[in-house]
């Protein structure tokens, strides 16, 4: 098999194979009849992709401000993930001023 002919799933399936193995690059890539250059072009390319379709499936969340006047815990919960914790705790994780 010639790396230039394989698809992005494919690829992606070797990338990982590569990260846990013990096999050198040279002997990885001679092992799968893949160039060593190809390799690493391929490995570029995919790891930008990769960030990209991150990146574009972020959605933004938007804060209304909220007057708390509790020392009580605050539960909130952001796209399906829930945070507990007391003003001070929120703060933080939100990186608020106090």
């Amino acid at each position: 098999m010639r790396g230039h002919k394989l698809s992005d799933e494919k690829w992606i399936k070797i990338l990982k194979e590569f990260e846990s193995t013990t096999l050198s690059l040279v002997d990885f890539c001679k092992q799968h009849d893949i160039g060593e250059s190809t390799f690493y072009q391929k490995r570029a390319f995919l790891t930008k992709y990769k960030k990209k379709k991150i990146v574009e499936t972020v959605t933004p969340v938007v804060f209304e401000p909220v007057l708390v006047t509790t020392n009580q815990d605050i539960r909130m919960e952001i796209n399906g993930v829930s945070i507990k914790g007391d003003i001070h705790v929120l703060r933080s994780l939100l990186g608020v001023d106090a």
